[in-house]
């Protein structure tokens, strides 16, 4: 064979030869039809596996016996626009953060009757917070004293509020509630009752005589892991849309639980009013604030509260030194929500992906309500630069000190 230009030109093959050589259009034929073989190969080898893999994903059960997405009224997917009192500043890129990797996964900062703080972190561990500076960055002055260790399989503790004499009463998920005595070590669960079972205790407040506990309980399902992922079983509560969160009362001279609401998409945080005469209830998938009356001529009604609308997912809330309210919005605009709860057929197959947040942003916000409810303020770090997915607000000695979820670290805003 000899080439011309970009042809190979062969000479005479005798007869039962074999051709040594090919033209370029023959060559051309005969890598389409190599290629070819390699796809059809291929497609044998994969297809089978990867056609298993969805059929097993398609037919693998619910998390947490869950049976279907449910319909999700399309009022309750709304939420408020970044405008206004809402819109965009930097005002918690001022923020700093502390015990970074010392204390993680801690979802709410607890204050004492002493002034002192505390928070549980993802090992079930009891921490007392104290030397927080608001002007360094990273090193600044901290320490974090291990208080107790409720240990890692026997649930995981979230968030608690203290009685006056100083105990701490927590939320722990799956067990329920437990009270704590910080000097004795000592610990005792408060007992569950048929038909009122706590599931997910998600946030607690503490009566001002402390003869009573108001409790959130997010979702109505058992949880049977010993140490569940707290973020996980609530992105799943809002994939099913199901509206079975409740708020509990726990009464210590009777002994007894009662239902005082029911009928939340995912009960969150709760405060009362500093006069005791209602309960505050952020709910956390319709992004809205309730407020529930416990005395007075509408005891027992439940109300919206101020804002209709946050612009968010909501986490907890807690009382300003003014009267007024700080809630912390995890997730803020959440854009495709309102079309993805309408979906309920692809919500239930998400529920069986970890973590899959529907539509959240990566925005640090946190709202401040007057004591009527109504939003006057908020404040962001829109870039996450210091503080993102904010789980809870405590104002205490002129600071805002902030939970966090899945974060590895606390974080602080001085409001001078």
């Amino acid at each position: 064979c000899s080439r011309v230009g970009k042809a190979e030109v062969c000479s005479a093959i005798p007869a039962g030869g074999t051709k040594l050589c090919l033209t370029e259009s023959e060559a051309r034929v005969e890598m389409g039809g190599a290629f070819r073989s390699y796809v059809k190969a291929a497609w044998l080898y994969v297809m089978p596996p990867l056609i298993a893999l969805v059929v097993v994903f398609l037919n693998a059960p619910l998390p947490y016996g869950i049976e279907k997405a449910a319909e999700i009224d399309p009022q309750l997917t709304q939420f408020a626009r970044l405008d206004g009192v809402f819109a965009p500043n930097k005002e918690m890129a001022r923020a700093v953060r502390y015990g970074v990797d010392a204390v993680r996964d801690a979802e709410k900062v607890m204050r004492a009757p002493d002034g002192s703080l505390y928070a549980f972190d993802e090992h079930s561990q009891l921490f007392r917070i104290s030397a927080v500076d608001t002007v360094s960055t990273y090193e600044e002055p901290f320490r974090a004293e291990r208080v107790h260790s409720f240990g890692y399989s026997n649930g995981r503790p979230v968030a608690g509020d203290f009685l006056p004499d100083g105990r701490l009463v927590f939320c722990n998920v799956p067990r329920g509630l437990f009270i704590f005595d910080l000097r004795t070590k000592d610990f005792d669960a408060i007992p569950q009752q048929r038909g009122v079972e706590l599931h997910f205790c998600d946030d607690l407040a503490v009566s001002r005589n402390g003869s009573r506990i108001y409790v959130t309980d997010a979702v109505d399902y058992a949880i049977e892991e010993a140490h569940p992922s707290i973020l996980l079983v609530s992105l799943v509560a809002g994939l099913e849309g199901r509206a079975s969160g409740r708020v509990l009362e726990y009464d210590f001279a009777s002994s007894r639980m009662r239902v005082v609401a029911d009928g939340f998409l995912f009960a969150n945080g709760i405060a009362l009013s500093p006069d005791g005469s209602f309960l505050v209830v952020s709910e956390t998938y319709a992004s809205r604030v309730h407020r529930i009356w416990l005395d007075g001529p509408k005891a027992g009604v439940r109300e919206p509260f101020g804002t209709s609308l946050m612009p968010g997912f909501l986490d907890g809330i807690s009382r300003a030194s003014d009267g007024g309210y700080w809630v912390a919005v995890y997730a803020s605009q959440p854009v495709t929500w309102p079309v993805f709860a309408q979906l309920p057929r692809i919500r239930h197959h998400a529920m069986k992906i970890p973590n899959y947040v529907p539509g959240a942003s990566s925005h640090g916000l946190i709202v401040k309500l007057d004591a009527n409810g109504v939003a006057t303020k908020s404040l962001h770090d829109p870039r996450c630069e210091q503080v993102c997915l904010i789980s809870s607000v405590l104002e205490h000695d002129g600071k805002l000190f902030f939970g966090h979820v899945g974060q590895s670290f606390l974080s602080v805003l001085s409001l001078d």
